[in-house]
């Protein structure tokens, strides 16, 4: 430990004694600075939130160990806040549970666009922004910041040319624009640039698609090769029309005897009737779960009454919507997927009753416009359409 840390360390030492904590207590905060002080040398007061949380999520601690730690560092640089040592501590914002990401390192945003990129996302987490939809957004700046050099030199134009590409879909060009218009405006209210350069962006048009409900065939085939794991993420897909991310977040008490409560997007929740082929298996399940075992796919180990219904090997996640689509999707004929599923199932529930109001209910769209795009006209009914015409 080099002398600010000595000397900060100390003060705060003598402080907690002052206050009257257990001298085991007391051991066990300094251990915890000891640590920090070690690893990152300097001075106590000048480590910005980013070195801490780089500093935190470095290490594979459990999230006991983790939470003891954060609670150290705390009493520490309230100390120094009490002493006007700084004026903001660098735990602002970090979170006791870890955010952990499976697979290799992200791809770091370009030096320049480091610290509004950073802000802009901390500005996002603030408005309680799904940790998805931060994550696309990063992945678009990273885009940007490899394009140009500095940010705030960006031009009309040059968002243009960015967006010209023939090789984007539509889809893709409208999330691009929407990135850069919300960080431009952002930028533009926080007074980093005059005007955003983003303002005149022109609309993407959407060709309009046609529903592609996967058949009754290869829902047949996949169910004949899934595992009880697999057959369960199918089912709430076929019987309950959910989004991959829907089916990943599903937690046992979301479950109840007649209707799933179903974590949508931006937060959104829904109930969703259970369909009777569904309630049984999920029965099934949770009561394996309830005797110390499970069904098959989830591997030797046994999986806790309560909790996830699909739980990853990180203790407390759940899989991520990425690996369940993945899953789904090779068990499915080449060319449908968990999104092909919910065509199908939005197909069927608008075949039974023809009510697009209640269809969209149970997809959780904002708008019947939305859809009406997912429902497929049923067989014939165009043709009755015409021959209903006459004179």
């Amino acid at each position: 430990m080099n002398p600010a840390w000595s000397a900060a360390a100390a003060g705060w030492r003598m402080m907690l004694e002052d206050s009257g904590r257990a001298a085991a207590t007391i051991e066990g905060y300094a251990k915890h600075v000891t640590w920090l002080a070690d690893d990152l040398g300097g001075d106590p007061w000048e480590v910005t939130p980013g070195q801490l949380r780089d500093w935190v999520d470095g290490h594979n601690w459990s999230m006991h160990t983790r939470r003891k730690v954060l609670v150290s560092l705390r009493a520490f640089y309230r100390h120094g806040l009490d002493m006007g040592e700084l004026a903001r501590s660098p735990l602002a914002g970090l979170e006791a549970v870890p955010s952990r990401r499976r697979g290799p390192s992200r791809v770091q945003v370009a030096e320049r666009w480091a610290e509004p990129v950073t802000a802009f996302l901390t500005w996002m987490e603030a408005g309680a922004r799904k940790a998805s939809t931060i994550e696309q957004r990063r992945w678009w700046l990273i885009r940007l910041s490899e394009t140009f050099a500095d940010p705030w030199k960006v031009t009309p134009d040059d968002l243009g040319l960015w967006l010209s590409r023939g090789d984007w879909a539509p889809q893709t060009k409208r999330l691009g624009r929407s990135t850069v218009q919300l960080f431009y405006t952002w930028a533009e209210n926080t007074g980093r640039v005059e005007r955003s350069p983003a303002r005149m962006l022109p609309a993407v048009l959407i060709p309009r698609a046609l529903p592609r409900p996967t058949p009754d065939d290869a829902v047949r085939a996949a169910l004949e090769v899934a595992d009880d794991r697999l057959r369960l993420a199918l089912y709430l897909a076929v019987y309950a029309g959910l989004r991959r991310a829907e089916i990943a977040a599903v937690h046992t008490r979301d479950i109840e005897d007649q209707v799933l409560h179903v974590h949508g997007k931006g937060g959104h929740e829904r109930l969703v009737p259970l369909h009777p082929e569904l309630r049984t298996a999920l029965r099934a399940e949770l009561h394996r779960r309830r005797e110390g075992t499970s069904g098959t796919g989830w591997g030797c180990r046994p999986t806790a009454p309560g909790g996830w219904l699909f739980p990853s090997d990180i203790p407390d996640e759940h899989l991520t919507a990425h690996h369940l689509g993945k899953l789904i999707a090779a068990a499915l004929p080449a060319g449908w997927t968990t999104h092909t599923l919910r065509h199908r199932f939005a197909t069927k529930a608008y075949l039974t009753g023809r009510d697009l109001r209640a269809v969209q209910e149970l997809l959780g769209h904002q708008k019947p416009e939305t859809t009406a795009i997912y429902a497929a006209v049923p067989d014939g009914a165009l043709e009755a359409a015409v021959a209903g015409v006459g004179i």
